[in-house]
């Protein structure tokens, strides 16, 4: 009997795939049957079919970052950002620049981007400049970069020479007159002119203290901050102190001042046109004139209704007159008959008169009409007397030759009348008298001094 043939069709080979080995062996058996054209297209068209797939995935994935930017720029225009025209003035681009920069560190934009955004806000003659710097570049293959476009952007717009000049500022900056604010805000605006001077926060924090007002400066110096915005916060806090302890002091000497004094002022307000109404007010009978005072000149009244020595606070600070407060008050009452507070008082200025030094204790008042009134404080002090009917004011002080000081007197207008008014009140019966006027100073008139008007 012959042999029984095993049963293979359903025994899984060593792969698991369920295929047995027959089932392989007949394929093979009929790809070895194919013609190798047939094989060959097969494999041309399945690479056709994984190109295609490729391309399709690559135009997706375009799309989707169009679609990005598209909406980035959406965003970037939602946060209104500054355009730029170009401008001779540097610290315009300057500001630009910043601008723009913090619009970019809101949107987290790349470094594409930056320079996309920026180019898109450029208008009219920047505009024009940023086509040609592109054009320069031509095909490089070095991409834009945010700090490739600031470069060549200050060199059109922010000169070397400016950025030196700003660099020199900084050098040369200390706080001076300014707040602990200010003075860190013109810091911080100029440190980026000079980058090699704050290369760290410890450096910067020296710099900055540095600069700072010698008083405030002993406050911060001790703690050895190394950063600098602990110094900038240190010093604020001193700045305060002191501040503090100014006010104290100066309500504490307030307190300790003894009450008020009054003063009066009867000169006559000439540019209100009024005057004060009071009964007891004395006569016109002040003076004025330029005399030497210090090392300058000043139009002064001699007012003897004037019960104090003034003189005008602008005069006083624009020639640099040394003044200091005085120890009390002093309310001094206008001829409109308001009340003026003075509390400084310029003393021991020197008032020439007739080649002779005079001292004088003058108070800073508001004035606009004279430089200086000298009043019956020092009118007495001198022993002055004034002679209206002479217009003089004459000193005899005690063991000295008289002198005295004569002033510019008042000009009156003539009493002109027209020819027609007197040709009315001769017809009234009033008197009218012909007169000839010969000027006995000039000699007889000449043939040749008759020069015709044509």
């Amino acid at each position: 009997m012959p042999p029984r043939s095993k049963n293979t069709r359903n025994i899984p080979n060593d792969s698991g795939n369920g295929r047995n080995q027959q089932d392989e062996n007949q394929e093979f058996r009929h790809d070895q049957g194919q013609p190798p054209e047939m094989i060959q297209m097969m494999q041309t068209l399945v690479g056709v079919v994984q190109q295609q797939v490729t391309t399709g995935e690559n135009l997706a994935r375009m799309m989707e970052q169009r679609r990005g930017h598209h909406g980035g720029m959406i965003e970037f225009k939602r946060l209104s950002p500054p355009t730029f025209e170009g401008t001779t003035e540097p610290m315009e681009a300057e500001k630009w620049i910043i601008e723009m920069e913090k619009v970019f560190r809101v949107l987290e934009c790349s470094e594409g981007e930056k320079v996309t955004y920026a180019a898109y806000m450029l208008r009219g003659d920047a505009y024009d400049w940023w086509r040609l710097e592109e054009d320069k570049r031509g095909q490089e293959t070095e991409p834009w970069t945010w700090e490739l476009f600031k470069s060549v952007f200050y060199e059109k717009y922010f000169p070397k020479s400016i950025r030196f000049q700003k660099e020199k500022e900084f050098i040369k900056l200390t706080q001076g007159n300014m707040t602990v604010a200010q003075y860190e805000a013109e810091f911080s605006k100029l440190a980026k002119f000079a980058p090699t001077m704050v290369v760290d926060e410890e450096t910067k924090a020296r710099r900055f203290e540095d600069g700072l007002r010698f008083r405030i400066k002993q406050g911060v110096v001790p703690f050895e901050l190394t950063t600098f915005r602990a110094v900038v916060s240190k010093a604020l806090l001193v700045e305060m102190g002191l501040n503090e302890a100014s006010k104290r002091e100066r309500d504490n000497n307030q307190k300790k001042r003894p009450r008020q004094r009054r003063a009066k002022l009867w000169l006559q307000a000439k540019k209100q046109g009024t005057q004060r109404a009071d009964t007891k007010a004395p006569p016109k009978c002040s003076r004025c004139g330029i005399i030497p005072v210090s090392t300058t000149y000043a139009y002064a009244l001699f007012d003897p209704g004037a019960t104090h020595s003034f003189i005008s606070t602008n005069f006083a600070k624009k020639h640099n007159f040394k003044f200091e407060l005085m120890e009390s008050e002093l309310c001094v009452d206008t001829p409109v008959g308001g009340v003026v507070v003075a509390d400084s008082v310029c003393k021991a200025c020197v008032v020439k008169i007739a080649d002779r030094e005079l001292l004088a204790d003058l108070t800073l008042l508001e004035m606009r009409d004279f430089d200086m009134i000298l009043g019956m404080d020092w009118l007495a002090a001198h022993y002055a007397i004034v002679d209206c009917h002479r217009k003089k004011v004459i000193f005899q002080v005690t063991g000295e030759i008289e002198f005295c000081f004569v002033g510019s007197g008042a000009y009156t207008s003539p009493r002109v009348i027209s020819a027609l008014q007197a040709r009315r009140m001769m017809r009234k019966g009033c008197k009218g008298y012909l007169a000839t006027v010969r000027d006995t100073q000039q000699g007889e008139l000449k043939l040749e001094d008759i020069h015709p008007n044509f």
